[in-house]
């Protein structure tokens, strides 16, 4: 079995100068014709299931579209018409990117821009756009950040917006997507409206072609050296530091944690994955850290195979995979071989996952092969196979982190880590259960009710479940026989989640156990009401005589 898997990421191939192929909108029509029906045959022929989430009759209807369209269409409106017949699919591996397709002669805009949790800003930028660089976007040609991210998804093969979060950046810096989306009228350049120290400008940012990039850029075909980035003076973040390397490891004596970071799913011959993996398991075992953090939020992706001596290397020492001690940080970013990596950490070990949702999802296609359309030698990325390592009817698009982190401009530009202040916090804080139990056995429930309320409002737990999370502290408690606790931790949660039927159904098992007949029946009765499908609420009522 092939295990390779095309890492969509702009993270190892760096592209060398191309040829200088006009910018202009001049077009072929019958040579762009000629591909859209080349591509029409082979995506459903090639991929092994092209119309999974989007249906036959609509890919149909939007090819016969762009058909209609390629005879007044510009050069640049004809390959973004492409990729987003491409990007119909919704696979993160099936896609025409601009990254990889020299032929196209793709431009560039010289600068980086990111979307941060609060907007998209110029995070960096060649010297000559330095006057810009830290500056909030207001608008990418004519379009705001929000609709300009809309409108760049399009072309942007996915399973989840976080992946479109992840390559947008890249795709509205490429001169022929932008012009051809129509978020730019001027092929040669682009003007971004920014906010800087409380005044608005406007900036025209001239599209250049790829330099040659040094090795170990993997921010795209851009040679960034000498850019200017936003960053105050001073240490970068651990996972922004020796850029050069796709892992390392360093020990912080001063919380007694290993970090590891793995940037991606490649063994490289001066640097073999499977022996670094070993010194990261021998350093764990001599120096025995508090906590081992593997860095992934930045791993595009690479060879399944190679995942698996890390994950032995964790399950064989329970005394680190456990709660508390074992992170993984994830991101926008975490894609492909890297998602494998995560499905494995999940199903296998006790990892605490910490950052932003994946890239990908867990159940993905995969092992895309290149399909060169046939007039303007664009390759377009196919998958070849269904990787399926979660739960067959597993229907998440990613997964979500315990702990969540979205980078902030503030943080980025202090040179703040977020996903490992929150780490390091946790790690010394106790956990919700171990701090709402002791309010509950002395009694104070209102205390309770408020801490967990203001653990609701606490950003971190945007994807936490902290309804499950006291509900089992309700049966946790019940099964050491203190049943008014139960019942207390039981009522909380009704009243912070009132429209739940499962917590219902739960406090009406607690009033059960407690002899409380009539309250147990309201209960049951409630959580039926809410879903009528809740089996052990109706068992609940038939043990008490009730009717539901």
């Amino acid at each position: 079995m092939r295990m390779l898997k095309a890492a969509a990421l702009l993270l190892l191939v760096p592209l060398s100068l191309q040829s200088q192929q006009n910018i202009s909108p001049a077009n072929d029509a019958a040579a762009w014709r000629e591909d859209l029906h080349a591509l029409a045959l082979a995506l459903p022929d090639r991929h092994p299931r092209a119309f999974y989430h989007t249906s036959r009759v609509q890919f149909d209807s939007a090819v016969n579209a762009l058909d209609r369209s390629l005879a007044t269409a510009t050069r640049n409106q004809s390959i973004v018409g492409l990729m987003q017949i491409v990007a119909l699919v919704h696979d993160g591996h099936t896609s025409l990117n601009p990254a990889f397709n020299p032929p196209a002669g793709f431009h560039f805009y010289p600068i980086d821009l990111y979307f941060f949790k609060d907007g998209l800003f110029v995070r960096g930028a060649a010297p000559e756009y330095s006057s810009i660089v830290g500056a909030r976007v207001l608008k990418v040609g004519v379009l705001s950040p929000d609709e300009a991210l809309k409108a760049v998804g399009t072309t942007i093969s996915h399973e989840n917006d976080y992946w479109v979060k992840a390559l947008a950046p890249f795709y509205l810096s490429t001169a022929e997507v932008v012009n051809g989306l129509g978020i730019s009228p001027d092929a040669e350049s682009l003007t971004l409206t920014v906010e800087q120290g409380g005044s608005t400008k406007s900036v025209t940012v001239r599209a250049i072609l790829p330099n040659a990039a040094r090795e170990g850029n993997h921010d795209g075909p851009l040679d960034r050296t000498g850019w200017v980035d936003m960053r105050n003076s001073g240490e970068r973040p651990l996972y922004q530091q020796q850029p050069e390397k796709l892992h390392w490891m360093t020990y912080l004596p001063e919380s007694k944690t290993l970090y590891v970071v793995y940037r991606a799913v490649v063994s490289t011959p001066d640097d073999p994955l499977a022996p670094f993996f070993d010194r990261v398991f021998a350093a764990a075992d001599s120096l025995r850290p508090d906590r081992l953090i593997l860095d992934m939020r930045d791993n595009g992706g690479g060879n399944n195979s190679l995942n698996l001596p890390f994950v032995l290397g964790i399950v064989r020492r329970p005394w680190l995979d456990q709660p508390g001690h074992f992170f993984a940080i994830i991101g926008r970013r975490t894609f492909s071989a890297a998602m494998n990596m995560v499905n494995d950490l999940e199903r296998l070990t006790n990892v605490t996952f910490v950052g932003e949702p994946t890239g990908n999802s867990p159940n993905q296609y995969g092992d895309a092969r290149p399909f060169e359309l046939p007039r303007s030698g664009l390759f377009v990325a196919i998958s070849s196979i269904y990787w399926q390592t979660m739960n067959p009817q597993d229907p998440r698009t990613f997964v979500p982190p315990a702990i969540a982190t979205e980078p902030n401009v503030q943080n980025y530009r202090n040179n703040i880590d977020p996903a490992m202040t929150a780490i390091l916090r946790h790690a010394v804080e106790k956990p919700l259960a171990g701090r709402l139990s002791p309010l509950i056995m002395a009694g104070d429930t209102a205390g309770a009710e408020r801490l967990l309320r203001a653990e609701l409002s606490n950003p971190e737990n945007t994807w936490r479940s902290l309804e499950a999370l006291v509900n089992r502290l309700g049966y946790d408690l019940l099964a050491q026989h203190r049943v008014p606790e139960a019942v207390a931790t039981f009522a909380i949660n009704a009243r912070v989640y009132p429209a739940s039927g499962n917590v219902w159904d739960s406090y009406g098992e607690g009033l059960e156990n407690a002899g409380k007949r009539d309250l147990a029946i309201a209960a049951y009765r409630k959580a039926l009401a809410i879903e009528p499908r809740i089996g052990s609420s109706r068992d609940g009522l038939r043990r008490l005589g009730a009717e539901p």
